[in-house]
């Protein structure tokens, strides 16, 4: 049995590091509220700036395992979309973001309206927030036109971006989220190539918690 006196001084550097630590967080908490910044590495850039950002998010999405085709302006991004609807056989697409379903009706590509949630979806078009050079991300937010469940339902999800949307890193993806709504999004993902886990008996499972597939049509023009 622990002798009484050790008990109690075990009891006091236990309740002396935890004061501590509470401290430290109300300092950080108390500093964000008032407005000052909390330094939390080194200024400096932590990875090399990126000097071509179509070429750079191009080559870290593929090796991720994703997909993506340049377009010579958005009818050659409707013409690409088609191709690979034909050409894969999909017979029906989701597509729930309404002036998305209306650039695709005006190219003469329709899609059945389809709720991922209660029917099964084998594709999914959405449009997203950013194209994040640095890691090879597509940012979507609930607050773009798709909401969240094209992002997961789907076995292939189609994006068609453009090449103004591409940004160098997450904080400038993040940037352009802030200043396009009034109200932040209840989320914001970042999607990095096909859903894949490895959690089972280190087998790599494409598709467990999303898309089998990620292609992003990225028109070159805008």
């Amino acid at each position: 049995m622990m002798d009484p006196g050790k008990k109690m001084n075990q009891k006091k550097r236990n309740n002396h590091s935890r004061s501590a630590i509470l401290n430290r967080l109300r300092q950080t908490s108390d500093s964000y509220r008032s407005g000052v910044k909390v330094k939390t590495a080194p200024d400096g850039l932590v990875f090399p700036k990126v000097c071509d950002l179509l070429a750079n998010f191009r080559d870290e999405l593929e090796q991720l395992g994703g997909e993506v085709v340049l377009c010579d302006g958005v009818g050659d991004q409707m013409g690409c979309f088609n191709q690979l609807k034909e050409k894969r056989g999909w017979s029906t697409f989701a597509c729930i973001d309404s002036g998305l379903k209306e650039l695709l009706n005006f190219y003469g590509i329709n899609g059945e309206q389809i709720d991922p949630v209660l029917d099964e979806v084998e594709v999914g078009v959405t449009r997203c927030e950013a194209l994040v050079a640095l890691t090879g991300s597509v940012m979507v937010s609930s607050m773009g036109g798709s909401g969240r469940r094209l992002n997961i339902f789907p076995s292939v999800h189609i994006v068609l971006a453009q090449k103004s949307q591409l940004v160098e890193s997450i904080a400038e993806g993040f940037d352009v989220v802030g200043k396009k709504y009034t109200q932040p999004p209840s989320q914001i993902s970042l999607i990095s190539g096909p859903s894949r886990t490895a959690d089972i008996e280190k087998t790599l499972v494409m598709g467990a918690h999303g898309p089998k597939e990620l292609i992003v049509l990225v028109d070159t023009r805008n």
